[in-house]
């Protein structure tokens, strides 16, 4: 029920307000949207044990909470319902079309959402890239020279970012053979972890050894 509140239902909304052709009835979308989204974060937040324990799918790896992730999305809910009541009278004000701009908002909450939850590295590549590309159009809304350039100018930069996040996911998914023990961020912690032990060990080696001569 969590994980459809906060990654399946804004895409759905984002579907519907798509098909919607009556501007007001898109806002209140959004608006609901946001508002449920922030409600079933504060609701985690608040019984976060009774959340894992009966709501959570227990056979999902690639996907969970932890003390970060509760906090940066429980903020990124909070920000975009405030966003979302500036827009809908920011949109009153404009002449211009706001179907896709609302259509990839709402998708772009379940993107970032899905960046926050992420427990592999390569699903939260994907995530990352799907928030990149879902940002151009919110970019690019007036459609004015200084957007598009802006537009431009952030998928060149971001891709950039992307790129090297992907090639260091590719290491990473290449050193599972010889030092980590998986790509989820669970191995990987446990691998930072005896590495830093084994440095731990070596250094007070030394020092024993140093102490002695």
């Amino acid at each position: 029920m969590v994980l459809f509140l906060l990654l399946v239902f804004p895409v759905l909304m984002a579907i519907v307000t798509f098909l919607t052709k009556e501007a007001r009835t898109r806002t209140v979308i959004l608006l609901v949207t946001a508002f449920v989204h922030l409600v079933t974060m504060l609701g985690v937040s608040s019984h976060r044990a009774w959340v894992n324990d009966l709501l959570w799918p227990k056979s999902m790896p690639f996907l969970g909470f932890d003390a970060i992730s509760q906090m940066v999305l429980t903020i990124i809910s909070v920000l975009f319902f405030l966003v979302s009541i500036y827009l809908a009278g920011y949109l009153k004000t404009q002449q211009r079309p706001d179907r896709v701009l609302m259509t990839c908002l709402l998708c772009l909450l379940s993107a970032i959402s899905l960046v926050t939850l992420s427990r592999h590295m390569g699903l939260l590549w994907i995530a990352i890239e799907v928030t990149t590309l879902l940002g151009a159009p919110l970019i690019s809304y007036q459609k004015t020279p200084y957007s598009i350039e802006a537009t431009w100018k952030y998928l060149l930069i971001s891709s950039m970012g992307v790129g090297l996040s992907l090639l260091g996911t590719i290491f990473l998914a290449l050193s599972v053979t010889t030092g980590i023990k998986s790509v989820f961020f669970s191995g990987s912690f446990e691998s930072c972890a005896a590495s830093v032990l084994v440095v731990a060990k070596t250094e007070h080696y030394l020092s024993y050894c140093r102490l002695w001569h």
